[in-house]
């Protein structure tokens, strides 16, 4: 059979607004003036006029079965809006505060879901079932109303993952940027000249477009971060294919995850350990060694391939001399401070080394059972007993495909959006086994 389904709601939600919303408060402090208690008193300035944001959807979908229910399959496009969304909009400071909530945001989901499950094999003891399920997600912001001078707004900053995360956050921004996915990752990047090359400074460290004045105007958020990408998959989904042979049955469920950013605080902090394969950069020789002077001490160079960005005076890498050189210049200074080079990627926020991509392909569960009800049945003092299955499984066997080193990508620790990794644990491997018994 096949059936064509479809629908259409519209659901109104309060935004994070309360019930208490623009209710007087008042706190007595501690401490007193004179033996007389004092207190504080907070009155918020009200949009009476704020309403609930409206979230509209619409779903259309295809059903069918065919081939006697050998093959099933299941699609569905969906498109949700979310309108009047609510957000602090900025208003003069003449007012007691910066900003008042107001309906002013609009953003859209769609994506295309789908499920097909076929059965290649169907035998008198032997079935072989597979099944594949992926969801193919995006979104897009639509507004985020407009400033003081009524020009539309076309960035919103939604995460400080740097000045503002607290002690596991060391990297970046998260910003709703109008046009593009929601969850766009902001960070500082490598100061280049017109032909790509890398700005050093004199003594040859790194130059940063963080807090630079010359840093590029397009997509710049107005610090010298730029955007690297969503930090919200595109793709998620997962292959299951079981198999049965009379009583014993198998199955095997692949997951995997595609199209997502993120900041690696995990790789950062690496590196700035001195604990990272980037680190080891300047320390080891083209063959892995650690690199030694004559007398067996330690040896530690990096000379960054770029050019200097000003006009000034460097040491000549053979004679040791103090040579001029002029902005645009190839590089030639010997960075020595290599622990202070790989902590500077913090504190001048360059990004590039530390965004990943969180694809993954995991073996996600393999399961086997085995149907012992025939053989107990033929046992007279077993007669009780209806039903009995032995289990085993195993839970996050292994991960056959991912792209950011050190850490589980399933696991990424956030702040409250995605597109930051704070060192969390990777997932565990799970074995269970059981017996289940029906009387």
């Amino acid at each position: 059979f096949g059936k064509v389904r479809g629908s259409w709601t519209q659901v109104g939600n309060a935004g994070g607004i309360g019930a208490n919303y623009g209710l007087a408060s008042y706190s007595i402090d501690a401490n007193q003036f004179n033996g007389i208690p004092t207190g504080s008193m907070s009155i918020p300035v009200v949009n009476y006029n704020l309403t609930p944001y409206n979230v509209t959807e619409k779903e259309i979908g295809l059903e069918i079965r065919m081939f006697k229910n050998r093959l099933h399959a299941d699609l569905a496009l969906y498109e949700k809006r979310m309108d009047k969304q609510i957000y602090g909009v900025q208003i003069s400071n003449l007012s007691g505060t910066g900003s008042i909530s107001d309906n002013v945001g609009s953003r859209k989901y769609f994506g295309f879901e789908s499920l097909i499950e076929y059965d290649p094999i169907v035998t008198k003891n032997f079935t072989w079932t597979t099944s594949w399920n992926n969801t193919w997600q995006s979104s897009k912001v639509l507004s985020l109303g407009v400033d003081e001078s009524g020009n539309p707004i076309t960035m919103v900053q939604t995460a400080n993952w740097w000045a503002n995360g607290g002690a596991n956050t060391f990297m970046g921004m998260s910003y709703d940027v109008i046009g593009q996915r929601e969850g766009q990752i902001f960070v500082g990047t490598y100061m280049r000249d017109a032909n790509g090359n890398k700005l050093v400074q004199n003594n040859g460290k790194l130059v940063s477009t963080y807090n630079n004045a010359n840093a590029p105007k397009e997509g710049n958020n107005g610090n010298g971060m730029f955007g690297f990408g969503s930090g919200n998959p595109k793709q998620l989904g997962g292959w299951n294919n079981t198999f049965t042979y009379k009583k014993l049955s198998a199955s095997i469920f692949l997951a995997y995850r595609f199209g997502g950013k993120v900041i690696s605080s995990t790789n950062l902090n690496l590196t700035r350990q001195g604990y990272s394969k980037l680190s080891l950069v300047g320390r080891v020789d083209e063959n892995g060694n650690p690199m030694v002077n004559a007398d067996g001490s330690t040896n530690m160079n990096l000379v960054v391939d770029g050019v200097y960005a000003y006009d000034g005076t460097h040491k000549d890498p053979v004679t040791g001399a103090t040579v001029s050189h002029k902005a645009g210049d190839k590089n030639e200074s010997v960075v020595t401070d290599l622990q202070g080079f790989y902590t500077d990627y913090r504190s001048l926020q360059i990004g590039d080394p530390f965004v990943y991509s969180t694809d993954y392909v995991k073996i996600r569960n393999i399961s086997f059972s085995y149907n012992l009800t025939n053989a107990v049945s033929k046992v007279d003092f077993l007669k009780f007993v209806k039903g009995i299955t032995l289990t085993a499984s195993v839970r996050n066997l292994a991960t056959l495909y991912k792209v950011i080193p050190n850490v589980d990508p399933e696991q990424i620790s956030t702040t409250g959006d995605n597109g930051y990794e704070g060192g969390a644990l990777p997932v565990t491997r799970n074995y269970s086994f059981g017996i289940n018994v029906r009387f």
